[in-house]
């Protein structure tokens, strides 16, 4: 095609590494590829142990909690498809351009919460009480908070 107006052009989303956040080409097979090369992947886990360890000395986790965690494999959920139906955003400023759309990835986030944010969270009933050291838990409520909010079109008050 001759690049003129009105031609579209596939543009092809690759993953960026877990560690490094560098694009890279992912192998064809096997389970989902996370780290663009060993020594990131190395880097991760050597990190991740050497966070956990602290995690247990602190407090934050228990070595029960370690013990009890998910037997399965870390393994990512397959990727979602490229959604085209984004909601109308008019002429608002905040807006992203397409090629910002374009190049958005999904994220895994690691957020700190306060003691005071995880009672509130129960206070408004997205937490179970039962479950406040539960770090999928608590993980689970913000996002379904999260998605509530984001169904609603809230705004930050400004």
């Amino acid at each position: 095609m001759d690049g003129g107006a009105g031609t579209a052009t596939a543009v092809a989303i690759r993953p960026a590494c877990a560690w490094c956040e560098t694009e890279f080409e992912p192998r064809k097979g096997g389970s989902p590829q996370r780290f663009c090369a060993a020594k990131c992947r190395d880097a991760f886990h050597s990190a991740d142990r050497r966070w956990a360890e602290h995690a247990v000395l602190s407090g934050f986790l228990t070595a029960a909690d370690v013990r009890n965690g998910p037997a399965e494999a870390c393994t990512l959920l397959p990727a979602q498809e490229h959604r085209s139906d984004y909601p109308d955003t008019g002429s608002d400023e905040n807006a992203l351009s397409n090629a910002q759309r374009a190049s958005v990835r999904d994220l895994l986030l690691d957020i700190p919460i306060n003691a005071e944010g995880l009672i509130e969270l129960c206070n408004l009933g997205w937490l179970d009480p039962e479950q406040l050291r539960d770090r999928r838990a608590a993980a689970d409520a913000v996002i379904e908070l999260t998605n509530a909010a984001l169904s609603l079109c809230l705004r930050p008050s400004m």
